[in-house]
């Protein structure tokens, strides 16, 4: 190389050869710390946002009760008023004497026993206004904030408290809904005194029946302000967030009306915003009632979000938090890294500059010191590469072509049960990692060495533990006069990654065994009908050479396909006779609704479009078939089904030959189902021996 560079002393070209590789090293080793720190802070805060969507739910669902056990309380006052025997007594006196066509003067004294009653209850119960307004000596009615009164069967006031508010439409609408029978919630509103307000609408009956009057006497109507025992509701003791917020929202009309106060000192009922404003975290709680995500808070501030309905009424209850506050921790460590790595990069390129200038003056001259400043360069390299990469939770080392050790961190070290990486320089891949893992990695390593190309593997050993999982990178660094090539390799355990991953499968399927349960111990007949289906359907779809996981697919469908069983009166289910036409339409409108108990529930695959496609293609006249095709899958599970349903025994009838079975479901082919599952049963039933398998099911004891 010498000769092909005239006028280039080969000192000279040694050296520009010696920063290349620095310079090279550098950028690889850059890009590894880069990506391993995304990567940590990525995972860290993955951590963390599970942990505050846990800790989000927690409080939404303890302020969630404490406002429905306010809500409640307030009914229960009404409620004792309501079962007031003096009360009943009196009202139905007045009742009658409406009816009777008395005078007014009649019913005096017990009108004048209700309004005290009235009175004192509304002083013990709160149902008074915020600041009462005097009495004024005239006949001139006080302006009205809160209180209780009774009104008739016909809406019609009876008597009232002193501070009770005039009719509004938010009384008269609930007085209307209360006529039925029913308790009825008076919404929050403004009211007359421009405060917020909230009503409890119940009503009275008789204590027995009188001749010529209805039982349903008439209601009682309570008002009272929403006063700070209310809001009190919405805070959770303990809580040391600055930012942390709970209120209360309801939509109406393409909007969100705040009903509560807010943080930022607005009022309550004084705010309200466009329901569909991008990423308003309201307006996402109130429609993902239980969901968590990061949203725009009323304020502007992003934040992390949680909602709660609350029982019997149009409110959501919202809880947030600030993600600057709730992720502080994390993004100052990831800025930290970050600005440690980026010091020391800038760091060393001023060292290597400096080091490259000096060297090229005095070169010539100072052939010795030059050496020695190359040495001093290499040893901060490895010296700045241990810095950067001892901090990755990742194993990271280099390996020559012959599978020596050339360069690894702190992680490499205690993998090995070394005290420091400088122990491991030189050595061979098995000596540092076992004779198992080396080999796996000096394959990989080969290939790369081949292709110099990187490489990516998930690879399994088994030790004492159990399985350990590893996640490899494999990166190659060419070489150079001085350096030879070599492979830079991020090993990363993911062991317990893939175990959580097994837990989930296996909680999953644990799930779908227990809802199937769950349907054959209603349906005691066919107890065994999703677990032969669940059978017939894998052997159908091995037959077929269908991927695996299309099979575990169609074998969780077909467990769960029947699930909505549970809606199906249980005398339609032990019904031995046949089904008339009306209560075949009822079971299959119930199976059909069953789909809906999945839905969100993740699976590995298309699970719930699979078990909707057999809907479609079992129950045609209750499904929308629409106008997109029936998956395969979905073929497979009916004729596993109707094979299952022709040969097992029913309470009503006895089950039909394996074979005559099969020639039912040619005869449908290209009709009913696709010809390929059909084919794949048969050829199962007469080549592979599933006549003598499934006999069972027609057998006596079966039915």
């Amino acid at each position: 190389m010498v000769d092909s560079a005239p006028g280039i002393e080969p000192n000279a070209l040694k050296g520009m050869r010696f920063y290349i590789v620095s310079i090279t090293l550098l950028a690889i080793t850059a890009i590894a710390g880069i990506w391993g720190i995304v990567a940590f802070v990525d995972s860290e805060k993955e951590r963390d946002l599970l942990v505050w969507q846990s800790r989000l739910s927690i409080v939404a669902e303890a302020r969630q009760a404490a406002v429905t056990d306010w809500i409640e309380r307030q009914f229960e006052t009404v409620r004792r008023l309501a079962e007031n025997e003096s009360l009943q007594l009196y009202m139905t006196e007045i009742t009658l004497a409406r009816t009777e066509g008395r005078p007014a003067s009649d019913a005096e004294a017990e009108t004048g026993y209700l309004r005290n009653l009235l009175v004192v209850t509304a002083e013990q119960t709160g149902f008074v206004p915020a600041v009462k307004i005097a009495a004024v000596e005239a006949n001139v009615q006080r302006a009205g904030g809160a209180g209780i009164a009774l009104v008739d069967a016909t809406g019609q006031l009876i008597v009232s408290s002193p501070y009770m508010p005039p009719s509004s439409p938010e009384i008269r609408e609930a007085i209307g809904r209360a006529a039925s029978g029913q308790r009825v919630l008076i919404d929050i509103h403004v009211g007359v005194s421009n405060e917020p307000m909230i009503g409890f609408v119940t009503p009275v009956y008789g204590i027995q029946e009188t001749p010529g009057v209805d039982p349903h006497l008439g209601l009682i109507v309570a008002v009272r302000p929403l006063s700070d025992e209310f809001f009190a509701t919405l805070t959770q003791p303990g809580v040391t967030e600055r930012t942390a917020e709970t209120y209360l929202v309801r939509e109406r009309d393409g909007s969100v009306e705040y009903l509560t106060p807010l943080a930022d000192g607005t009022p309550p009922l004084r705010r309200s915003l466009d329901a569909a404003t991008p990423d308003l975290a309201s307006a996402y709680a109130a429609g993902h009632p239980g969901g968590f995500a990061a949203k725009t808070n009323y304020d502007g501030r992003t934040v992390l979000v949680t909602g709660r309905k609350i029982p019997g009424t149009e409110w959501t209850l919202v809880r947030t938090v600030s993600e600057t506050e709730s992720l502080a921790e994390i993004n100052r460590r990831a800025d930290m890294m970050l600005a440690v790595l980026l010091s020391i990069a800038a760091g060393l390129i001023v060292v290597v500059i400096a080091v490259w200038r000096h060297g090229s003056s005095v070169r010539a001259a100072r052939a010795a010191e030059a050496h020695r400043t190359l040495s001093e360069r290499l040893e901060n390299v490895l010296k700045f590469l241990r810095l950067v990469t001892d901090s990755q939770p990742a194993a990271i080392l280099v390996a020559d072509e012959k599978d020596k050790v050339v360069f690894s961190n702190m992680t490499t070290a205690a993998w090995a049960g070394a005290d420091h990486p400088k122990t491991l320089m030189g050595k061979s891949l098995a000596n540092v990692l076992g004779p198992v893992k080396a080999k796996a990695l000096s394959t990989i390593n080969r290939e790369v060495f081949l292709s110099l190309n990187s490489a990516s593997r998930m690879l399994s050993f088994a030790d004492e533990s159990g399985n350990t999982m590893i996640k490899t990178e494999h990166i190659f660094v060419r070489g150079d006069a001085w350096y030879p090539p070599s492979v830079l390799m991020v090993l990363e355990d993911v062991t317990e990654l893939n175990r959580e991953r097994v837990r989930r499968e296996s909680a999953l399927r644990q799930l779908v065994q227990t809802l199937v349960s769950a349907v054959d111990r209603r349906d005691p007949y066919s107890a065994d009908h999703s677990r032969r289906v669940n059978e017939v359907t894998i052997e159908i779809a091995q037959e077929m050479g269908l991927p695996r996981d299309e099979v575990e697919t169609v074998a969780i469908a077909s467990s769960l396909m029947n699930l909505g069983k549970i809606l199906v009166p249980t005398e339609l289910l032990t019904k031995r006779e046949g089904l008339t036409e009306e209560e075949r339409r009822v079971v299959g409108e119930a199976i059909v609704a069953g789909s809906d108990f999945i839905e969100g529930v993740e699976f590995n695959g298309p699970v719930l479009q699979t078990v909707r496609d057999i809907h479609r293609l079992l129950y045609p006249d209750i499904v929308d078939t629409g106008t997109g095709d029936v998956a395969v899958g979905a073929h497979v599970v009916g004729v596993a089904n109707a094979f299952v349903g022709m040969t097992s025994n029913r309470s009503w009838r006895r089950g039909m030959p394996i074979k005559e079975a099969c020639n039912r479901l040619l005869a449908e082919a290209e009709t009913r189902f696709d010809e390929r599952p059909i084919a794949a049963l048969l050829n199962y039933v007469n080549n592979r021996g599933g006549e003598a398998r499934w006999a069972y099911f027609g057998e006596a004891g079966e039915a």
